[in-house]
């Protein structure tokens, strides 16, 4: 007999998986689903979390897509970021096109700093996520979002936060996309995210998302 502990994401996999064993699988919650579930109020659907399902492997898409057929709906990311009093579309280091001028003159000033040869001695690995901005981003885009706001998202200095994470979550656009961004030239979507699956039975009380700062 194998014991399963928890019905969320990895318990229901688990659970999924073994197919053949005996196994018993126990949840605490009156319904399966950990953090992947959704309450309602005021005849509205809201999610326990957001962010909740990366597929960086196909085989994992395909099989979630599989088990899911007919109930997801695919959405657009309808993002902003308040700053400057103005709302800038995310992500930001390719949407700085209507900041005021001299905010969008410092972040590509920056970014276009960064394509000289780095002189760091500090390996990949070891740099924090604050130098990894400043390297690859520049220091307008760390001054003017990434670094308050991550500061904001994450509650701690970013010196104290490695980089070894962020080269999928937060991709260095080339010159031509910060270029384009500042003039307002949209001919792609950019990043990881630029959509996503939601079930059909979820009711979204908003789908844009105000990104303080």
């Amino acid at each position: 007999m194998i014991l399963i502990v928890g019905a969320g994401l990895a318990g229901l996999s688990t659970a999924y998986h073994l197919r053949g064993p005996v196994y018993r699988l126990y949840e605490k919650e009156k319904e399966a689903g950990g953090l992947c579930r959704s309450y309602q109020k005021d005849g509205f659907t809201f999610d326990f979390t957001g962010h909740l399902l990366h597929f960086r492997q196909p085989v994992i898409k395909e099989l979630v897509e599989g088990l899911m057929a007919g109930k997801l709906d695919r959405h657009g990311r309808r993002s902003y970021i308040s700053s400057h009093r103005t709302y800038t579309e995310y992500p930001f280091q390719v949407n700085t096109y209507g900041l005021p001028p001299e905010v969008v003159r410092d972040c590509l000033m920056g970014f276009i700093a960064t394509l000289a040869p780095s002189t760091t001695s500090v390996p990949s690995g070891d740099r924090s996520f604050k130098q990894w901005i400043l390297e690859n981003l520049g220091e307008g885009i760390a001054k003017h979002f990434m670094v308050p706001f991550n500061e904001k998202l994450w509650q701690v200095s970013l010196e104290e936060l490695t980089s070894d994470w962020v080269s999928w979550l937060v991709p260095k656009p080339d010159v031509k996309d910060v270029v384009n961004g500042a003039l307002g030239i949209k001919d792609k979507a950019f990043g990881y995210n630029p959509s996503w699956r939601l079930a059909q039975r979820i009711a979204c009380a908003c789908l844009r998302t105000d990104l303080w700062l």
